[in-house]
């Protein structure tokens, strides 16, 4: 009798592939991009003060 889900004989649970999940350091990069998009919206302009140091930190 065949199972629903085979499994693989040989792989242990800890050698499965896991799903990639979304890392700190990209949720941070779209916080920082929602910050300068809201900058550049304030200011109108690129190469304000502002936005020049939000975009700094990207």
């Amino acid at each position: 009798m065949k199972s629903i889900n085979p499994v693989e004989k040989g792989i242990k649970p800890h050698q499965q592939t896991q799903r990639p999940t979304a890392h700190h350091s990209n949720s941070s990069m779209e916080i920082l991009f929602k910050k300068l998009q809201e900058s550049l919206a304030r200011t109108g302009n690129i190469n304000h003060p502002e936005t020049k140091e939000v975009e700094k930190v990207l």
